[in-house]
């Protein structure tokens, strides 16, 4: 099994929870969210730029071609920018009472797929995760505990999502046009820690962020066994996604922990695996 060590991104910024990154090709650029804190943070060169937004942030996600980004936040889906909030796009109709956005990520077609927690720990089964298409919301799954990481094979229509008490990663068939999923297998079985964000890379296999496991770990797509590994000095690993001009560097989040002095900054490694580009939500 092949072993990897990460290297903090000195950009001199600790988060609370760090999560959910994203590489836009086209002007090169990473963004990525302090959910605690409200902020968005986008990443140009050695330049940080950081926006709050006075509520928990679970994502943001590019908007395409116009600057913007879609952000899953406490309320709901607002549209910003790097001045700060613009609009609200709307919310679930029937979202349940104290829950929040969590991971959030588009398909191919532009379509934002969020899921919702608790919003104090309690989720018990209101976890759901929602999808939004020019500007309406539909549910996607229903009956979840905690949704997180989430990703697309479009090549062997399969749609992957986290369900992190699982301590698995779920394959579902996707239909592409409809966004319709319906359950297929059990792509891969977390063992250290539990799975939180996750992306595929350019071959399928499945890398996967291990909370409490202060690691991130690849999955062949075809059989779930674990050929990889990247090791973090943060106990709680929360999401990852290849970026660089040549998709070719994972960079990954993590969330402060009491006593880790590694923990809570941004990171990044080389493995020789390259990721496929990232999807902007299309607005229509």
């Amino acid at each position: 099994m092949e072993r990897y060590v990460a290297e903090k991104v000195e950009i001199g910024l600790k988060m609370r929870l760090g999560e959910g990154p994203v590489w836009q090709a086209d002007t090169n650029t990473l963004s990525w969210v302090d959910i605690l804190s409200g902020t968005l943070h986008i990443l140009q060169g050695d330049r940080v730029l950081s926006i709050e937004t006075g509520q928990y942030i679970g994502a943001a996600v590019p908007v395409a071609s116009d600057g913007q980004y879609l952000a899953a936040l406490t309320t709901g889906f607002y549209l910003m920018d790097k001045t700060g909030l613009i609009d609200k796009i709307g919310s679930p109709l029937d979202m349940p009472l104290r829950c929040r956005f969590n991971d959030a990520k588009c398909d191919r077609k532009g379509r934002l797929f969020a899921g919702i927690i608790g919003l104090y720990g309690d989720e018990g089964k209101k976890g759901r995760l929602y999808c939004l298409e020019n500007g309406a919301i539909s549910t996607v799954l229903e009956g979840m505990v905690l949704p997180n990481g989430m990703d697309w094979d479009d090549d062997r229509g399969l749609f992957y999502m986290i369900d992190t008490p699982t301590g698995t990663v779920e394959a579902y068939e996707y239909d592409g046009e409809s966004a319709h999923v319906s359950h297929s297998h059990t792509a891969a079985v977390i063992e250290e820690g539990v799975p939180d964000g996750m992306t595929l890379d350019a071959e399928g296999n499945l890398w996967v962020a291990q909370w409490g496991g202060g690691k991130v770990c690849c999955y062949a797509a075809e059989s779930g066994r674990k050929i990889a590994e990247i090791v973090l000095p943060a106990s709680n690993v929360s999401s990852c996604c290849f970026g660089g001009r040549d998709l070719d560097c994972l960079y990954i989040t993590t969330a402060t922990s009491p006593g880790e002095e590694g923990s809570g900054y941004l990171y990044q490694t080389k493995t020789g695996y390259r990721g496929r580009k990232s999807y902007c939500y299309q607005n229509k």
